[in-house]
């Protein structure tokens, strides 16, 4: 909540007639036509999700800080959501959704992934080079379907097969395919865990998710 929340509320707050455009270009390509969208409210959503994403740092914050080993997490976590704020606040709201994707999630994944695909954490830039073309190979059977999707639907649905519409297209299926991927991700390191030694034998870096399970247990 503490990291989308900000992701997507501060675009909605700050740039609320941009943000409003995305929703229009959605609901076009889905439905046919723009719905008029009350840049108000837009506004105040994005506020409420801004609250509640501080809300729920704060809340994890507190509980993680009694514990001395959680202590960088927490530290780590609030300078990344000082960024994203930054970025939201500061940038047009497809880039800045865009940026955090690419340069914050996508990364983040990719590092609780390298002990399941190589065995090891990556230690040095040759083996994070490895690691990255490793989890790539083996992500393509997801990878290419999903890019097939996403071509088809925005051939179907834009007419004028803008850039624009592809960006919009990949947004909405990237925000509906991040939560089940997370707990895939959790799923395949608790698997592979149980049963590869060299695994075993070096921790797996917990997820967000895990590491505040664990942290409250």
């Amino acid at each position: 909540m503490a990291r989308g929340g900000l992701v997507l509320g501060v675009p909605l707050a700050c740039w609320p007639d941009a943000t409003a455009g995305v929703v229009a270009d959605v609901s076009r390509l889905v439905t046919g036509s723009p719905p008029a969208v009350d840049e108000a409210l837009v506004c105040g959503m994005g506020l409420m999700a801004s609250g509640l994403a501080v809300a729920a740092f704060a809340i994890d914050a507190v509980g993680a800080w009694r514990h001395p080993a959680e202590r960088w997490r927490t530290i780590e976590t609030a300078t990344d959501l000082v960024v994203i704020t930054l970025l939201g606040a500061t940038t047009a709201p497809l880039f800045s959704v865009g940026i955090y994707f690419v340069g914050w999630h996508g990364w983040r994944q990719m590092r609780l992934l390298a002990p399941v695909v190589v065995g090891k954490p990556p230690s040095d830039a040759r083996s994070l080079a490895k690691s990255l073309v490793a989890i790539h190979r083996v992500g393509l059977p997801l990878l290419v379907p999903t890019w097939l999707a996403l071509a088809a639907a925005w051939w179907l649905l834009s007419p004028a097969h803008s850039a624009r519409d592809l960006a919009v297209v990949s947004l909405v299926a990237y925000l509906v395919v991040t939560p089940s991927h997370d707990l895939l991700i959790d799923l395949l390191r608790q698997r592979s865990a149980g049963r590869a030694a060299v695994i075993a034998s070096s921790p797996l870096p917990p997820s967000c998710a895990a590491r505040s399970r664990s942290c409250w247990a």
